[in-house]
C-alpha cells in the first residue's frame, strides 16, 4: 500500500513479507539507544503519520521497511525497544493488520500486560495495560511488539 511517498509493507509482496517476518534485534544498550535516538524519533514520527493516514491504531517500524525496535500506538505514543515484562490471562479476539490486507484472524492475547519501553526522551517507562480498562490499546501494544519479533497475526 502507498501513502504519499511512503510504502506500507504487506504480505502481498514476497520481499516485503520476508522483512515483515524478520525479528528485530532488541534489548539495546544505553549506548545504542543514545547513538540512534534521533533516527528512532524520526521513524516514530513517520509511524504516527502513517497510522493516522491508514486509520490504524498503531504501527511498527518493520511495516515501513525499517529494521529497528520502534512502534507507535495511539494513546501512548512512540515506544522504543518495548518488551512485555509480565502477562496474565488469555483471551481470543479477532484482529486485522495493515500489512495483511483485508483479512482478519482469531488471535490469542494476554488480558493484562506490563510493558517496559523508552519514550521519545529515552526515559524508561513501565505501563500496565488491561483489555478490561484499556481496550484495544492493550491489544495493539501486543500486536506491535509481535511485529518487532517478526510475528504476524496469520501465524500467531
Amino acid at each position: 500500500m502507498v501513502g504519499g511517498n511512503l510504502i506500507m509493507f504487506t504480505t502481498d509482496n514476497i520481499h516485503q513479507e520476508n522483512i515483515l517476518r524478520k525479528p528485530i534485534r532488541r534489548n539495546l544498550s544505553l549506548e545504542e539507544l543514545l547513538e540512534k535516538h534521533e533516527m528512532f524519533i524520526a521513524v516514530g514520527k513517520l509511524l504516527e503519520t502513517m497510522t493516522d493516514r491508514f486509520d490504524g491504531l498503531g504501527m511498527a517500524a518493520p511495516q515501513l521497511g525499517h529494521l529497528m525496535p520502534v512502534v507507535y500506538v495511539k494513546g501512548i505514543g512512540i515506544m522504543i525497544d518495548p518488551k512485555i515484562l509480565k502477562a496474565s490471562g488469555d483471551i481470543e479476539i479477532t484482529e486485522g493488520c495493515l500489512s495483511i490486507v483485508k483479512k482478519s484472524f482469531k488471535v490469542n492475547r494476554f488480558f493484562n500486560v506490563r510493558v517496559l519501553y523508552f519514550d521519545e526522551e529515552l526515559v524508561g517507562r513501565t505501563i500496565d495495560l488491561s483489555i478490561d480498562t484499556d481496550g484495544f490499546i492493550a491489544v495493539c501494544v501486543q500486536h506491535e511488539i509481535d511485529h518487532l519479533d517478526g510475528v504476524l497475526i496469520d501465524r500467531k
